[in-house]
């Protein structure tokens, strides 16, 4: 998505397929499908709807509407993102753009990675005595004689350092006698520690986390001698204190099992299956049945063969639905049944002492996604009040806080930060929908989520997708006279229309025409069919996310096959 936004995978936002009736899966019952499979099954309804019409819709009539929250009362371009081409295209979020940004835009660097291209030089000094070379790949800073003060502010437009890692700012330099590196706030003076080069030789400077500014946003100064000198610099990159380790230590590595019953006859390869992908914890959804837990024995017995196997079991419920009345009542029940379930009837009540344990179940997780519900695009704020009510009602059902599973872009959301603070003492661990391949911004995805663990006292878990995907298909929507979507601003809600050609808006509207269609390919969210990919991204991220004192691990999404 346009802007590193939800993708597709990540955000099904509210719309309406005309002339198509009963298209969407139900989930008031509160379903055992999990959520990516109630989005698969509704994903092929509305393309099988699509090719299976035969009559044209009407050229004054919407094929696809939304409402969306739009303060801005504007917009230059429409983005639609969707599956299918031509006129089996089907739309399931809009975009408007430019969009406000949100406070804090600037993207966390990259980690363990040269940041050299990405630096802007900038010479300071009343005496014009600093000049910046570069030269492939190193820069060469040199200073002629003079009593001013005068150096190079090294800063990276757009990005930020990371905030809340224990870590270090490398630099690899070569000669540079008497040079000083230091750390300072956007125009102000050094007033820090001050790192001196005592001789010519090649040489690493460490500049620790502590002095980048809780914000991350201070910058690197170069302080030039009195005496002419030059200086080379062969790489700025940023470590993370802890030292690499493998990805079955310290850290867990968990999946979500949604259909259990794939297992109950075969709980020895549901064992080998977790042992395979180095799996230690398992999440799983119990099925009910007129308020029972069904194969209750089996269940009993998979329970005991994962633990004595060194695997930790937790619970785990997903709807979108259980931000609503009626299905938080079933959601309570469900919670209800379980809760005794785990608590009266397996044998090994051990876990009972821990805070958030029961029976032989290490916590309960709920994977609530308020953004499925239609109503989402028109009022997020609305339905993060109802998600956090719905979580503080699921705790205080269990007696215990609970996990919970969000996605990464929840603190740019409006109203999200706000209601996940009214309801972190029902939050016992958080687990992060960071559903990209590119280390690179799965790590920037977390950062935010890590940083804000550590100053909650909250694990915060990285998850990752695995399962199979379409791609993506966006068309991007420019203001014309006359076109394919239209848009009518009612305050701040803004009410998107697609018809089946172009049309003059009415009264009020804007009309954009399609000026481009791009296909974004699903591999850029999910790692299936890409097992070494997997792999060496999991040991990437474990050994760099392991800077930050709230990571507790990763989670994988259907990383087993059946």
């Amino acid at each position: 998505m346009a802007g590193g936004g939800p993708s597709r995978a990540e955000r099904v936002a509210a719309f309406t397929i005309h002339r198509v009736d009963s298209t969407q899966a139900s989930v008031a019952g509160c379903s055992a499908w999990p959520p990516s499979l109630l989005r698969r099954l509704l994903l092929m309804t509305l393309l099988f709807a699509g090719s299976a019409s035969h009559a044209a819709p009407a050229a004054d009539l919407p094929i696809w509407t939304q409402q969306r929250h739009h303060p801005a009362a504007s917009a230059d371009t429409v983005l639609l993102t969707g599956v299918g081409h031509g006129r089996a295209f089907r739309p399931e979020d809009a975009t408007l753009l430019p969009q406000p940004l949100p406070v804090a835009d600037a993207r966390m660097l990259p980690l363990a990675s040269s940041l050299l291209s990405r630096v802007d030089w900038r010479p300071f000094g009343r005496e014009n005595r600093v000049r910046v070379q570069h030269d492939g790949d190193r820069s060469t800073v040199s200073c002629s004689a003079g009593q001013a003060p005068a150096g190079v502010v090294l800063s990276w437009p757009g990005f930020r350092l990371p905030r809340g890692m224990h870590g270090r700012l490398v630099l690899q330099i070569q000669g540079g006698r008497d040079f000083a590196w230091a750390m300072a706030p956007a125009g102000e003076d050094v007033n820090g520690p001050v790192y001196r080069i005592a001789g010519d030789a090649a040489a690493t400077v460490n500049i620790p986390a502590e002095h980048w500014g809780p914000a991350g946003d201070r910058q690197l100064v170069l302080l030039c001698p009195s005496l002419p000198a030059t200086l080379h610099v062969a790489a700025i990159r940023l470590e993370p204190d802890r030292p690499a380790i493998p990805v079955a230590a310290e850290r867990p590595t968990g999946t979500w099992i949604w259909q259990l019953a794939d297992w109950l006859d075969r709980p020895a390869a549901l064992v080998e299956g977790l042992r395979r992908q180095r799996v230690s914890s398992a999440y799983l959804q119990f099925a009910l049945d007129a308020g029972r837990l069904q194969e209750p024995d089996r269940v009993r017995q998979l329970i005991a063969l994962l633990r004595a196997e060194g695997i930790a079991v937790h619970a785990v419920e997903g709807d979108a639905a259980m931000t609503s009345r009626a299905g938080l009542v079933h959601a309570r029940d469900r919670a209800r049944i379980l809760r005794d379930f785990l608590d009266a009837d397996l044998p090994d009540r051990a876990d009972r002492a821990t805070p958030a344990g029961f029976g032989g179940v290490g916590s309960m997780q709920y994977d609530i996604e308020p953004y499925l519900n239609p109503e989402f695009a028109r009022d997020p704020s609305h339905q993060w009040q109802a998600w956090a009510s719905s979580v503080d009602a699921l705790s205080a059902q269990l007696g215990r806080p609970v996990e919970v599973v969000v996605p990464f872009w929840l603190f740019d959301s409006p109203g999200a930060t706000e209601a996940l603070a009214s309801v972190i003492g029902a939050i016992s661990r958080v687990v992060v929908m960071a559903y990209r391949t590119d280390p690179d911004e799965v790590e920037a995805m977390a950062e935010p989520w890590l940083h804000w663990g550590a100053q909650q006292g909250r694990p915060v878990a990285i998850a990752l997708e695995a399962g199979a995907l379409p791609d993506d298909v966006q068309r991007s929507y420019a203001r014309a006279p006359e076109g394919e979507v239209t848009i009518r601003f009612n305050g701040p809600v803004a009410e998107v229309a697609l018809y089946p050609g172009s049309i003059r808006p009415q009264a009020g509207g804007t009309a954009y025409r399609q000026v481009r269609e791009t296909v974004l390919p699903a591999t850029r969210l999910t790692f299936a069919g890409q097992p070494d990919a997997l792999q060496a991204v999991r040991e990437r991220l474990v050994r760099h996310l392991s800077g930050w004192s709230a990571f507790d691990g990763l989670v994988l999404h259907e990383v087993l096959s059946r």
